[in-house]
């Protein structure tokens, strides 16, 4: 199992959190409303754009006091691109072990 996902933007390092907070959040961000029959189309984003979206979210989430915009966000993934695939492989590997 990978280990959690940190991050640091700003000058300030912080663990990325997957929580209902982060779900909400990209609910609200992507307007896909969750349906408990395609449950996991909403956990786990099948294409790049959405899983950014839900990165983005559990990193926003996270730190709630840091302002962090999703065009902020996206600049700092495209210099740091292997953070997405951190985040992809940790939320596969998450989900399939029934940790969330």
């Amino acid at each position: 199992m990978m280990t959690d996902i940190f991050m640091t933007i700003k000058g300030e390092t912080f663990m990325v959190k997957y929580s209902v907070c982060a779900l909400i959040m990209y609910q609200q961000f992507t307007n896909k409303q969750f349906n408990p029959k395609n449950w996991e189309e909403f956990f786990a984003p099948q294409d790049l754009s959405r899983l950014c979206k839900l990165f983005y979210c559990c990193a926003a989430t996270s730190k709630p006091d840091l302002e962090l915009t999703y065009d902020l966000f996206k600049d700092i993934i495209d210099m740091h691109p292997h953070k997405i695939v951190e985040f992809s492989q940790w939320l596969n590997e998450t989900l399939e072990a029934g940790e969330f």
